[in-house]
């Protein structure tokens, strides 16, 4: 009777670099994945450790992802097998020569208001379900901070209820990418909807723990969206909404990002969100005008009677053609507000 292994020569050298490079404040989550998955392929071909044809059978086994990902996912293995190879200068290391090679990433398909606004009322018909009564406003609620703030999916399900400010419309995104925190203000309109999905919220679960997820479900408990889960909605919202690129392709959840625009709830949407969306982004554009011209004159004072030569004086050449560059584009923008 054959026996499966369980345990391979380089278990103890994974857990040593994962722990290594956690020391050095990264997560590694799916550098973890892709090391488990190669462990757990040499385990099922009953071997001990990697070498060249088994990485191979296990790269051809990635056959039907795209070649970016399998590049990635063998840029992992290599870079653990460089550590490995310090303790043991004999190990197998891959050839990255033989990798796939780069492709351009897919292009973002740009959403245009128009069809962000049939989102909106796509989501009022959206049925609820036994496990989540408050599907329609989660999934508004998600179109409209996904639209207008700019985040990423995984920052908007990490959003806990300690994270927002309601009074203001202030959002605060804790250790994103690059393990970055930063503050993010929303728009009037934007703030008027996180108010109201709040008070929805309180009706169905009442007063919750400041470390509970903003975008929940559950019957008894409150559970946070998983990234599929959430997905899975918007993409019936932009089915519903018959969303498209000018190529035929549906938008990805992070094409939200790369809208070019101001960020503001598209004013076609009725009601009060058709408030202020022109003033808002005229204020925001005479504000940033006004704020460039201030920091060209500070600048031109600092650098009277310092040499050319001089190093701040070259940094503030670089910023001068920076905001003088941010000051023609307000004008183009405020042109066309007008």
């Amino acid at each position: 009777m054959s026996t499966t292994i369980t345990t391979t020569e380089f278990d103890g050298s994974i857990a040593d670099y994962l722990e290594r490079q956690r020391a050095l404040g990264r997560a590694y989550v799916a550098e973890e994945h892709t090391l488990r998955s190669l462990r757990d392929f040499i385990c099922s071909a009953d071997k001990r450790d990697v070498d060249l044809a088994s990485f191979e059978r296990w790269c051809a086994s990635h056959a039907s992802l795209s070649g970016n990902v399998r590049r990635n996912r063998q840029r992992i293995v290599r870079n653990w097998c460089l550590y490995r190879q310090r303790a043991e200068p004999l190990c197998f290391v891959p050839d990255p020569n033989r990798f796939p090679k780069p492709n351009p990433h897919i292009a973002p398909v740009i959403i245009a208001p128009v069809a962000v606004s049939r989102m909106l009322t796509a989501a009022r018909s959206v049925k609820p379900t036994p496990d989540s009564a408050l599907r329609p406003d989660v999934l508004r609620l998600a179109t409209v901070l996904l639209y207008t703030a700019g985040l990423r999916r995984g920052e908007l399900l990490r959003l806990q209820l300690g994270d927002v400010n309601a009074q203001d419309a202030v959002l605060r995104v804790r250790e994103s990418k690059f393990h970055k925190s930063r503050w993010v203000p929303l728009s009037k309109e934007a703030g008027a909807e996180l108010r109201e999905y709040i008070s929805r919220r309180q009706q169905q679960w009442g007063m919750a723990a400041t470390a509970q997820p903003l975008l929940c479900h559950g019957t008894r408990h409150c559970h946070g969206y998983t990234g599929t889960g959430l997905s899975t909605g918007l993409q019936e919202l932009i089915e519903a909404a018959n969303v498209r690129g000018w190529d035929g392709r549906r938008p990805r959840v992070h094409d939200f990002r790369h809208y070019p625009v101001s960020r503001n709830i598209p004013s076609n949407v009725g009601g009060t969100l058709a408030a202020g969306g022109i003033r808002c982004n005229m204020t925001d554009l005479l504000s940033a005008y006004s704020m460039a011209s201030e920091l060209l004159e500070k600048g031109e004072q600092l650098v009277i009677g310092s040499k050319a030569a001089d190093p701040p004086t070259l940094r503030f050449n670089l910023i001068q053609s920076g905001l003088l560059h941010l000051q023609i584009c307000i004008k183009i923008n405020l042109c066309r507000l007008n």
